[in-house]
């Protein structure tokens, strides 16, 4: 098949031959790559038509004519490409990629009791609730150490802030407010101390962050 591309009005050299890529020329078509190594099977009888200084030659081959060389005069805008084809072992790619899986898959045989008992309190104590949202008993550990007594370092906390917020009355009201937004959005509520046992319960201290007010509950306190 003649040359049949975008160079073929400046590679009069070349027109006419029978290349071994019909649609040489064409952008974004390319079908095989040969690396080195193969090459030496398929030149045959030398045969090779040059052009001029700033054109490419073409090289006769068992696949067809080939072109090679510079296929532009335009030393101000050339662009250089290049290609690089690796052979797989394909044998060695399934290995790996079984290993990956294995390595990503979570393994019965490793899960540690905890999960396996999270995942019961989970099966056995989800809900939906009337309004849509769902429910789940907290996953508490069996054997979980007491948890002390933390009323006293949060009474402590407390007092401080106390003493703080009387000299800043501004800030207290902040303060103030806030905490009584907070029990009435229900997100908590007032308890008696007949109803506390202090050792079944965390009393979580809680302080102010300047700038915009903020109240943090301090929930890693020991």
């Amino acid at each position: 098949m003649p040359v049949t591309s975008i160079y073929t009005s400046s590679w009069n050299h070349i027109n006419g031959l029978r290349l071994a890529d019909p649609t040489f020329g064409t952008p974004g078509r390319i079908y095989l790559l040969l690396g080195a190594d193969t090459w030496s099977n398929y030149p045959t009888t030398p045969a090779i038509i040059a052009g001029n200084a700033n054109q490419p030659r073409a090289l006769q081959t068992r696949l067809g004519w080939i072109v090679l060389g510079q296929t532009t005069t335009n030393t101000q805008d050339t662009t250089a490409h290049a290609y690089t084809a690796n052979k797989c072992d394909e044998q060695r790619l399934d290995v790996l990629l079984q290993k990956f899986w294995e390595e990503e898959e979570a393994s019965s045989e490793i899960r540690h009791p905890a999960e396996d008992e999270c995942e019961r309190i989970f099966m056995s104590s989800v809900t939906r609730r009337p309004d849509g949202r769902y429910s789940v008993q907290i996953p508490f550990r069996r054997d979980a150490p007491a948890l002390g007594n933390s009323r006293r370092a949060a009474l402590r906390q407390f007092l401080q802030s106390e003493r703080k917020l009387a000299s800043n009355q501004e800030l207290r009201g902040k303060y103030v407010e806030f905490m009584q937004e907070y029990e009435a959005l229900g997100h908590m509520q007032v308890v008696g101390d007949s109803d506390i046992d202090e050792s079944q319960c965390y009393f979580i201290p809680h302080h102010a962050v300047l700038t915009k007010l903020r109240v943090v509950s301090n929930a890693s306190a020991k």
